[in-house]
């Protein structure tokens, strides 16, 4: 299997944190050929990244900034044969992290590898949970015939850190050029569609979760629920309330084996946030765009 693996990180005011991640990608047992960044604030300092190995920069304004273009965009300038997609707050969890999501594409159904997501260590306990609900300790291989078993978990995979097979990454035309949210999921669909497998690579780990507000999951799940409207031809194939129903409810079973009673207040709370901005979002066709611009994380892509 040929392993020439470029990275592709979509950056906006670039830390010390990216240094290390940069660093880790360098240390890996299978060393990418190159790590493209793609710089969407062209008034920070990042010399300090341009100074490191293997590190490529591009730049583009951040009004332009889409989920889906930016990222194809670094596709179209990447020389490897496989495209490790990552955003620049995933951390490998060790040197094997590449090697890992490398692995499964010797199965040649396999178009698409994606990573677990562990919490990081000052991540709330609840949030720590969903992680390891969405994120198992076991790898799974899934094609279009698990629709009826999975739902909307058959689709489900994350470009926080997602490696493609450049081949098949092109043969169903890259992520759609304009896209609020679900780029990862919309390619999934499509891979899928044309007989490809999505693979979860338990082994390969990256550190990676929020503690995010009230107002921060509302906003969030706005754009979730806008972004499967969007493309509701494929999202309506695959269900995801059920999905959704049985988090919130292992959510609170697991506070309560916890012994954190409490929790529960917090687990209702910011479950109707998501629900609520979801059912906006879901509606948003009937919304003025001013209300529209109160509610989503991504002004500029209701321009």
């Amino acid at each position: 299997m040929n392993s020439n693996v470029s990275v592709i990180i979509p950056i906006y005011k670039p830390g010390i944190e990216l240094a290390n991640i940069i660093t880790s990608l360098n240390t890996q047992t299978i060393k990418p050929v190159e790590i493209i960044l793609i710089h969407t604030d062209v008034g920070d300092n990042i010399d300090f990244l341009k100074r490191m190995e293997g590190v490529k920069i591009l730049s583009i304004q951040k009004k332009d900034f889409d989920h889906g273009k930016t990222r194809n965009f670094g596709a179209s300038k990447s020389a490897g044969d496989y495209i490790l997609f990552m955003t620049q707050d995933a951390i490998p969890n060790n040197n094997s992290f590449i090697e890992n999501l490398l692995k499964p594409f010797d199965d040649e159904q396999v178009a698409v590898t994606f990573a677990r997501q562990l919490p990081r260590k000052d991540c709330d306990i609840i949030e720590a949970y969903t992680r390891s609900f969405n994120y198992p300790d076991t790898d799974i291989k899934k094609t279009i015939k698990d629709k009826e078993k999975l739902g909307i978990k058959t689709i489900f995979l994350s470009d926080v850190a997602a490696m493609y097979k450049k081949e098949t990454f092109n043969i169903v035309g890259g992520f759609p050029n304009k896209v609020l949210f679900n780029e990862d999921s919309i390619i999934g669909y499509r891979l899928l569609e044309k007989g490809y497998a999505i693979y979860y690579a338990s082994k390969a780990e990256v550190i990676h979760s929020h503690n995010f507000t009230l107002k921060k999951q509302f906003n969030r799940y706005f754009d979730i629920g806008a972004s499967q409207k969007m493309f509701e031809e494929i999202f309506k194939q695959f269900p995801s309330m059920s999905t959704g129903k049985s988090l919130v409810k292992n959510s609170i079973k697991y506070a309560l084996s916890k012994g954190k009673i409490f929790k529960i207040f917090s687990i209702i709370a910011l479950s109707g946030a998501k629900l609520i901005g979801f059912k906006l979002g879901n509606n948003y066709k009937r919304l003025p765009k001013k209300i529209i611009k109160g509610f989503t994380l991504q002004k500029a892509f209701w321009k």
